[in-house]
């Protein structure tokens, strides 16, 4: 068959044209984005970011929702809420209490409990930032706690998505996303900023 984008010919069971680049099957853009991500990637991208790569978790789990349920879920604007304190809180609980529900629907037992996952990301997030300036120790140890409740809801991610793969394709790692990128980026910025403005004050 021929690619509708270049003209060129590619094989009749072709997801993405070799040629050119284009996704022949626009479904399979978004299914091959939402892959399983393995606890090392994200503690790595988790200490690069500062932290900052909750955002971007989060972020990607909307996206993935709008995707897997056909719903209009704003991610940006649930994204930034996460500012937001209480309004913080709820949109935690509602996408994780998502993840459950979806884990569940596919015949998979959750790793994870909505109350406790939330509690522990909130609690050790803040006390991450309060020491930062203080006691960096003190500092990394909260970031660490802080990260661990993620891990367990991605195993159950990487899950659901192994469960849910199509076109007869492994699932893989996917390579590194702008977004992620961006996420460091800001990430070590703020941690500059921060450190600058408390040794300023002393």
């Amino acid at each position: 068959m021929k690619c509708p984008y270049c003209l060129k010919e590619v094989p009749e069971n072709a997801v993405k044209c070799a040629y050119c680049g284009e996704w022949l099957i626009p479904e399979a853009k978004y299914i091959f984005q939402f892959t399983p991500r393995s606890a090392t990637r994200i503690i790595l991208l988790w200490i690069l970011s500062c932290g900052f790569y909750l955002f971007y978790w989060f972020y990607w789990n909307w996206k993935w929702i709008n995707f897997y349920k056909k719903t209009n879920l704003n991610a940006l604007f649930r994204t930034l809420g996460l500012l937001i304190p209480i309004l913080n809180i709820c949109l935690m609980a509602g996408q994780l209490g998502r993840i459950r529900k979806f884990a569940k629907d596919a015949g998979i037992e959750p790793t994870f409990t909505v109350g406790w996952t939330v509690l522990g990301i909130i609690v050790f997030s803040n006390l991450c930032y309060l020491f930062l300036p203080i006691h960096p120790a003190i500092s990394g140890v909260c970031a660490f706690l802080a990260l661990y409740p993620l891990l367990d809801v991605q195993s159950t991610l990487n899950m659901l998505w192994e469960k849910n793969k199509r076109f007869g394709k492994e699932m893989f790692q996917s390579p590194i996303t702008m977004g992620e990128i961006l996420s460091i980026i800001i990430g070590i910025f703020s941690v500059i900023i921060v450190v600058s403005i408390a040794g300023s004050i002393k």
